[in-house]
């Protein structure tokens, strides 16, 4: 990192009120919630860019809260333009969370996941073990990298939160007075923050929260396109920082009615106290009481079943309050027939053909029995059996 990205990058950065006061974009467009909110946003673009038979999207940069949003609407946009012919100029989808980079010029490539994880390592093995001893009263041998790992990832988390609210370790610290007991353990924290970012500085490589804390504090963000927030109702303080740096180009879309414009803040943010004292108008026969979980997964089956072919699998969304309640729902709707899609994704070790792989080195390895018959039941088997052109009976797996 060079000399003067060294001074520049720890700065006691100021916190900013997350009201959205002093915030002013371009325009507030509030697209009600009749309907689904893609389907209104792509009706939105339509209206605005669609010129006879060409739709020239290329100028605006979109920012949607969810990658699945973003190839969702991709998807609406190429439906659209084949049913009615049209010349589309795709625009440029992105999520919030890449919304800083296309604000501002980094001077420097961007240090990836298992970089930054050894560099928060080689940051603790560097302390005096009295310091360390201030975060961590016993700390491991230092031949079980595992445990280093383990802790610098903790460290970096704590970095990356307090990065989302523009500060840093040394700011946090300068918040406290010197008689605070926490001070001593900031200030260890800021000195392994100083050494961190000197290590990717040797490698020539920078941090990206830092680059972004940076440009803000520099006034560094710049913009010449249109962009339009859709939807966005969680942004940090560093987020809007970016945005309030580019407001003039900066367009608010709102998944609501303007009547419900006090519910949200200048960014469209949630405003939290106004929705605590809000009431949703819900029509008392929408409402089904379900006493226990598989009593709710059974009225959730049973509701879907009754859409039949209405809607298509992504205009439908179901809300659990739990994540450990899904793969008792997505096995209930296996045995409906109900198709399902988990909207965060699915990990890739959870993947058919990773899974597949995974049996197939079990089998090989032991040549059991049990590794045989978990091989022969993945889908990818019977596939094959039928694509040979053999006759499966229904029991073929008996």
């Amino acid at each position: 990192m060079p000399s003067e990205a060294k001074t520049n990058t720890i700065q006691n950065f100021s916190v900013e009120k997350l009201s959205g006061s002093g915030f002013t974009p371009s325009c507030t467009r509030y697209l009600g919630w009749h309907d689904r909110l893609l389907k209104l946003v792509l009706e939105q673009l339509l209206e605005k860019f669609c010129d006879g038979s060409k739709l020239d999207l290329r100028q605006p940069l979109i920012v949607l809260p969810s990658a699945l949003a973003c190839r969702r609407l991709s998807e609406l946009l190429a439906l659209r333009a084949e049913r009615d012919e049209l010349e589309i100029y795709p625009p440029e989808l992105i999520t919030l969370g890449s919304l800083p980079e296309h604000l501002y010029l980094s001077r420097q490539p961007f240090a990836g996941l298992p970089i930054q994880q050894n560099a928060w390592m080689q940051a603790l093995l560097e302390m005096p073990a009295a310091d360390l001893q201030i975060l961590v009263p016993t700390l491991p041998p230092r031949s079980r990298t595992l445990s280093w790992l383990e802790l610098g990832g903790s460290l970096a988390v704590l970095h990356r939160d307090l990065a989302s609210d523009r500060l840093n370790f040394k700011s946090v610290c300068a918040q406290l007075p010197d008689d605070h007991p926490e001070r001593p353990r900031w200030q260890v924290l800021q000195k392994l923050q100083r050494r961190y970012l000197d290590a990717l500085g040797g490698l020539g490589l920078w941090d990206i929260q830092t680059a972004r804390l940076h440009a803000l504090e520099h006034g560094e963000a710049n913009n010449s396109r249109q962009i339009k927030v859709v939807g966005c109702v969680d942004l940090n303080r560093t987020q809007r920082g970016f945005l309030s740096a580019v407001a003039p180009q900066v367009e608010i879309w709102v998944a609501a009615p303007e009547t419900a414009s006090g519910l949200f803040d200048a960014f469209g943010g949630v405003l939290e106290e106004a929705w605590l004292q809000s009431e949703l108008d819900i029509p008392a026969e929408n409402l089904l009481v379900a006493t226990n979980p598989d009593s709710q997964a059974e009225t959730a089956v049973a509701c879907l079943a009754a859409l039949g072919d209405e809607y298509h699998i992504r205009d439908v969304t179901l809300a659990v309050p739990e994540a450990k309640l899904l793969p008792e729902l997505r096995r209930r709707m296996d045995l409906a027939g109900i198709p399902t899609r988990y909207g965060a994704g699915e990990s890739l070790i959870q993947s058919e053909p990773v899974e597949l792989l995974r049996r197939i080195g079990k089998y090989l390895e032991s040549r059991s029995f049990q590794a045989f018959a978990s091989l022969v039941r993945h889908p990818a088997a019977e596939k094959l059996l039928k694509a040979n052109g053999r006759g499966l009976p229904d029991n073929w797996l008996e």
